[in-house]
C-alpha cells in the first residue's frame, strides 16, 4: 500500500502540472507503468523537474518538453522546423488527448501562434505549459491577419495558424489566409490533427466509394431546403457539418428531400464524453427528432444512393447509357418485380 501511495502522489503532480483531475491520476499511474514497459527514454528527469518548479514557485513546462520521453521517441528534437515558414496545425475537436506530439512541438517552437479566437487557444497552450505569443486571425480579418502573417514571415519568422478545434480551412477560418500567403511565394506547411468529418467517417461505415465534403449548408431555411434537395441527386456519399440550434430543421429537410431506404449518419459531441452515431433511414428521421434533444456539434453523413433506386430514377428520368453499356462496364443488372 505504502508502495500505491507514493506512486500516486508523485504521478499525481505530474497530472495537475498537465492540467489533469485528481480523478485522472490512476490512468497517469497506468501510463508511466505502460511507457517503463516500453523502455522508452526515462520519466524521472521530467517528474524531478516538475517538482522542482513547483518547489521554485515556476509553472511552465516549456523547457521540460526538450527532454520529454515521448518527444525523444518521436524523434521531434531532430526534425527541422524551416523558418519563414506558415505552419497549418490541426488541434483536437474535444478531447484534449488527441493532440499530437508534432503539433505541441510545433506550437511550442514557432515564433507566434495565429488564431481563431485567441482566448480559447490561450487555454489550450496553458494546459500544456506553452506560452507562444498569439495574434487573432479569424473570419472577419482574415485578409489582415494574412498581412500580419506575412510581414512576420518576411523577417524569417515561423507562424502556426490554428482555428478553436479541428484542422484550419475546413468549415474553419484560415483558406483565404493560407492562399494570399502561397500567392506571395511564401511556405506553408501542413501538421496533420482531428478533423470533424474524416473522424467521423470513419465509424459511420459508409458503403459508398469516396465522398463529398460539404460543410455546412446556408442557415436561412429557403436556401437550406433548396441546398438538401440539390445534394439528394447526389449519387456519392456526402457530409454535412451543422450547429444544435439548426440541426432538427437540417433533418426535417434531408428526410423529405432523400429517398426512404436512404442510410444517413448522424454523429454528434465527438471524441467527448456524451458521443454518440446513430445509423438510421431517411424515412426513420421524422420519428427520431421528435424524441431528439440537441445538444453539441453535429456531423451528417448521407450514404450513397441505393442501387436499385438509382437505376429506377435512370429509368423514369431517362438515362445516355443503354442496358448494354451497363452491361460492358461490368454491372449486374437484376428485373425488378
Amino acid at each position: 500500500m505504502a508502495m500505491r501511495s507514493g506512486r500516486r502522489d508523485e504521478t499525481g503532480e505530474a497530472a495537475e502540472m498537465l492540467g489533469a483531475s485528481p480523478a485522472a491520476v490512476p490512468k497517469v499511474s497506468t501510463a508511466c507503468t505502460m511507457l517503463g514497459a516500453l523502455k522508452l527514454p526515462t520519466t524521472t528527469p521530467l517528474k524531478q523537474a516538475i517538482r522542482e518548479r513547483r518547489e521554485s514557485g515556476m509553472n511552465s513546462l516549456r523547457n521540460l518538453w526538450t527532454d520529454n520521453a515521448l518527444m525523444l521517441a518521436a524523434g521531434l528534437p531532430d526534425q527541422e522546423l524551416p523558418a519563414a515558414a506558415l505552419y497549418v496545425v490541426g488541434l483536437p475537436i474535444g478531447n484534449m488527448g488527441d493532440i499530437t506530439l508534432r503539433a505541441l512541438w510545433v506550437l511550442l517552437s514557432v515564433d507566434a501562434v495565429a488564431a481563431e479566437d485567441t482566448r480559447e487557444t490561450r487555454k489550450l497552450l496553458e494546459r500544456f505549459g506553452i506560452d507562444t505569443r498569439l495574434l487573432s486571425v479569424r473570419e472577419h480579418n482574415e485578409r489582415h491577419g494574412a498581412e500580419q502573417i506575412d510581414a512576420l514571415l518576411a523577417e524569417g519568422q515561423r507562424v502556426a495558424l490554428v482555428t478553436d478545434a479541428g484542422t484550419p480551412a475546413v468549415s474553419d477560418p484560415g483558406a483565404r489566409a493560407v492562399e494570399y500567403l502561397r500567392r506571395v511565394g511564401r511556405r506553408v506547411i501542413p501538421v496533420p490533427g482531428a478533423s470533424a468529418a474524416i473522424t467521423a467517417l470513419s465509424a459511420a461505415g459508409l458503403l459508398g466509394t469516396g465522398f463529398d465534403f460539404i460543410g455546412f449548408l446556408p442557415p436561412q431555411p429557403k436556401a437550406r431546403h433548396q441546398s438538401a434537395e440539390e445534394l439528394a441527386h447526389r449519387k456519392r456519399p456526402f457530409v454535412l457539418y451543422e450547429a444544435p440550434h439548426r440541426i432538427l430543421a437540417l433533418l426535417e429537410d434531408l428526410g423529405a428531400a432523400l429517398t426512404p431506404e436512404r442510410r444517413i449518419v448522424v454523429a454528434r459531441e465527438l471524441t467527448k464524453k456524451f458521443e454518440t452515431i446513430t445509423s438510421l433511414t431517411a424515412a426513420d428521421l421524422s420519428e427520431w427528432i421528435k424524441t431528439h434533444e440537441p445538444r453539441g456539434e453535429y456531423v451528417v453523413l448521407v450514404d450513397e444512393e441505393p442501387m436499385r433506386r438509382r437505376f429506377l430514377f435512370k429509368k423514369k428520368h431517362g438515362s445516355k447509357h443503354s442496358l448494354q453499356s451497363f452491361r460492358l462496364r461490368g454491372w449486374r443488372l437484376s428485373p425488378l418485380s
